[in-house]
């Protein structure tokens, strides 16, 4: 099973779903029983956990990029892939460190 950090996160937080497999493999990897794991296997839940707009200043800084780059990324989506809606529901997103001019910096990869 080739699941992100992201994606694992989102199990803990109630935002993603846990099939049968993913249950048994964070079972043996944590060294929780199986039971104690069921719930990860509910249907999620995916209203926010924070006040709109963010008031947490990471979460805040994703806000701002979408509400001001937002309309700038949907335009050229637009004139790339035609009409249509990028997926939020198959959607893989990976977080990454670079070192890009001796500064640490977030690459932040949504593929929807």
């Amino acid at each position: 099973m080739n699941r992100s950090e992201v994606y694992c996160c989102l199990l803990f937080y109630g935002y993603a779903q846990a099939d049968e497999q993913e249950i048994e493999m964070l079972s043996d990897l944590l060294k929780i029983p199986k039971h104690q794991l069921e719930s990860l296997k509910d249907a999620p839940l995916r209203t926010p956990q924070h006040p709109i707009p963010p008031t947490d200043p990471f979460i805040y800084r994703l806000y701002e990029m979408v509400v001001l780059y937002g309309v700038a990324l949907k335009d050229l989506a637009r004139e790339i892939f035609g009409d249509g809606i990028m997926s939020a529901i198959d959607v893989k997103i990976d977080l990454k460190k670079v070192v890009e001019d001796n500064n640490e910096r977030m690459l932040l990869v949504i593929n929807g």
